[in-house]
């Protein structure tokens, strides 16, 4: 049994999904520091490997015409885009340069998933599961955290009242709250692990779990700063992030004998639109 991304456009943990991005107010000079609040809308771009499923070995796999190791190529899963609100504080190094941490609301994608899981052989068309069904979806969900550390390069004097910015920088990306739905959930311990067990000479209740790997994640904008006031600034911004994780799923015994695992590779590589309204307190 596998889960994973799907390759239309989503979110992406997924989704996929990122929280906040960098952001710039309209002004800024050597010692101020701007503190930022607003809209930020992620647009993930993912394009994922098959997920790749081990079963533990049976005797009566060979007999069955199942193979313990095998791909899942049926299974695709959307999670969409998502909003969320990003806090950004930034502190001016020199009248061009910045530093920027951006932290936020963690937002939670909810991922809707297509596609037939079935073991190999002939028993798969006995033992199978429509992971589009209705009372599944969305099949699983995830809550993101991804605080973020940038580099910024201002343009213009830093009264001008638009200032376009470039950034770059990195992310630390991981995930809580992973898991899938209660009746999905229910599904594959009834359809999968009861019939696993029973092969592994482990007959009873079986548990499905996920988990999604942490990972350091490149981190590049672009926008324009726009001076309200002395003191207030609105900034648009567009930010994109090649993230690349894993997401395992595994099924085990009551016992806890590990009856089949599932990796997959998630490529979200996310595009971040934000719209901040900034304060500038001066240095």
């Amino acid at each position: 049994m596998s889960v994973k991304v799907g390759r239309r456009v989503p979110i992406a943990l997924v989704a996929a999904l990122l929280l906040a991005l960098p952001a710039a107010g309209g002004a800024g000079q050597r010692g101020d520091t701007i503190v930022q609040f607003g809209w930020v809308h992620s647009h993930p771009l993912d394009d994922n490997a098959p997920p790749r499923n081990t079963l533990r070995d049976s005797a009566l796999f060979p007999v069955l015409g199942v193979d313990s190791a095998f791909r899942s190529d049926e299974i695709a899963t959307d999670a969409g885009s998502a909003d969320t609100l990003g806090l950004i504080v930034k502190h001016f190094l020199s009248d061009h340069w910045a530093l920027n941490l951006t932290v936020g609301y963690p937002p939670t994608s909810r991922l809707r998933a297509t596609g037939t899981v079935a073991p190999t052989g002939p028993t798969g068309l006995l033992i199978n599961l429509d992971t589009g069904r209705p009372e599944f979806n969305p099949v699983a969900s995830a809550r993101q955290w991804s605080p973020i550390v940038l580099l910024e390069r201002h343009f213009g004097a830093p009264d001008a009242l638009l200032r376009p910015f470039l950034a770059a920088g990195g992310t630390f990306v991981f995930f809580t709250e992973v898991g899938f739905s209660d009746a999905f959930d229910e599904a594959v311990n009834r359809r999968f692990g009861v019939p696993l067990a029973a092969a592994a000479g482990r007959p009873g209740p079986t548990r499905l779990d996920v988990a999604l790997d942490p990972v350091l994640a490149p981190v590049v904008a672009g926008g324009l700063g726009f001076r309200l006031s002395e003191r207030w600034g609105l900034t648009a911004q567009l930010a994109f992030i090649p993230l690349e994780t894993t997401a395992t799923v595994t099924l085990d015994a009551e016992d806890g004998t590990r009856l089949g695992t599932s990796r997959t590779r998630l490529r979200f590589d996310p595009l971040v639109v934000s719209v901040l309204l900034g304060y500038r307190f001066p240095g």
